[in-house]
């Protein structure tokens, strides 16, 4: 039996124009929300143009987007306030806690753009308690529970832990949302697994 979380989730990943949060911009943004027995019960997923923001050719070609592409998005304020809505909108009771891969590059654009527009109190929606992957991942090198050279990069982490990955889908926000909770969850099993072999 899997073991479930203890409160519901959200799980977020962001595409963007490149790795500077005062300069990129979000292209990309998903998240959803996992109840205690790890099922999508909400999802947001929407795609901006970043018209105003710098754009780095390396990391379109990485997430497969065009600058054609982004132009054609709905306008960056109005999917940050889509996002905020649904954010409010959930039904979970005290803070939403969030989980990503490498999570502090995600909400540095997204805390990035809230600043910009105008929008504060992000800190007393969300919760700052969050679950990394990644260093979720570097404890498990640490520990010896995972080999000493594994990388801790959402692919090498799914592969070593038997989670299916699929290379032409990656560096999409979606899939990177469902790639992260089950590496999440797959650590999860796999630390409780060897807690109750040990207790046995």
């Amino acid at each position: 039996m899997n073991l479930k979380l203890e409160r519901p989730l959200v799980f977020i990943d962001l595409e963007t124009t490149g790795l500077d949060s005062e300069t990129h911009g979000i292209i990309n943004i998903c998240a959803k929300l996992y109840n205690s027995s790890r099922e999508v019960v909400s999802v947001f997923n929407a795609w901006c143009n970043a018209r105003d923001s710098e754009i780095n050719l390396g990391a379109l070609k990485v997430n497969r987007f065009t600058i054609s592409d982004i132009r054609s998005f709905k306008s960056e304020i109005e999917v940050i306030i889509d996002f905020c809505d649904w954010l409010l909108s959930l039904k979970v009771n005290g803070e939403l806690i969030l989980g990503g891969h490498n999570i502090s590059f995600d909400l540095g654009f997204i805390k990035s753009k809230l600043k910009k527009y105008g929008i504060s109190g992000f800190d007393q929606v969300v919760s700052h308690r969050m679950l990394d992957t990644c260093s979720i991942g570097r404890f498990l090198v640490l520990t010896g529970i995972l080999l000493p050279n594994t990388k801790v990069s959402l692919r090498d982490l799914a592969i070593v832990l038997g989670v299916e990955y699929d290379a032409s889908k990656a560096h999409a926000a979606e899939y990177d949302v469902d790639l992260t909770a089950k590496v999440l969850f797959r650590m999860m099993d796999l630390t409780k697994g060897l807690i109750n072999g040990k207790n046995q």
